[in-house]
């Protein structure tokens, strides 16, 4: 099991991006595609943890309660190992990331859409979005996710 936090993109901006990947899937048919209903920004990562452990990391996740909401836009792409993976703007998130995960300063906050190799490069600008929770999310090999927390951010109306 792991344990990360992550910002899930609203339904456009998962459309948007699905639909951009279109021709990079039927060029690409031997990579592993992630189902966009998977889709999440992972901005931190706390990796393998025992469920007993989890309330370190939740208490962790309630200090971001009222941080201001980031702004984000999905842009371009990397990998690393055999993931494909779909870049971030916006300072934001890999300052959530660390607030909220402690993570290392090389972090890069990501939305992962493929693995395999060989793995191709993505031209991808979407339109702005903003992220208005973070959630602590629970991944157990073969079971999927478990959202176990959100925390609302503050939104410039609120």
């Amino acid at each position: 099991m792991s344990l990360f936090t992550a910002l899930f993109p609203p339904e456009d901006v998962v459309a948007e991006l699905h639909a951009a990947l279109r021709p990079v899937r039927r060029a690409h048919p031997r990579l592993r595609w992630v189902d966009p209903r998977r889709w999440h920004v992972t901005v931190g990562f706390f990796g393998d943890i025992e469920p007993s452990a989890s309330a370190e990391p939740a208490e962790q996740l309630a200090g971001l309660e009222g941080v201001a909401a980031p702004v984000l836009r999905l842009r371009g792409s990397g990998h690393f190992r055999q993931v494909l993976w779909i870049g971030v703007e916006g300072a934001a998130p890999a300052a959530l990331g660390r607030a909220a995960a402690g993570v290392r300063e090389d972090w890069r906050p990501h939305l992962t859409v493929a693995r395999g190799a060989p793995l191709p490069h993505v031209d991808f600008t979407g339109r702005e979005w903003t992220a208005t929770e973070v959630a602590l999310v629970l991944s157990r090999p073969g079971a999927g996710y478990t959202v176990l927390d959100r925390v609302p951010l503050t939104t410039p109306n609120e």
